[in-house]
């Protein structure tokens, strides 16, 4: 049970990180 959490925060983590990636790079081709 312990694994499985730590788990699921490294892919919200990795996610969230590719989020705001994206969300920088489509910031950065706007201005």
């Amino acid at each position: 049970m312990n694994g499985l959490k730590s788990l699921r925060a490294k892919v919200i983590w990795f996610w969230s990180s590719r989020l705001k990636s994206g969300l920088w790079q489509e910031f950065r081709v706007v201005n």
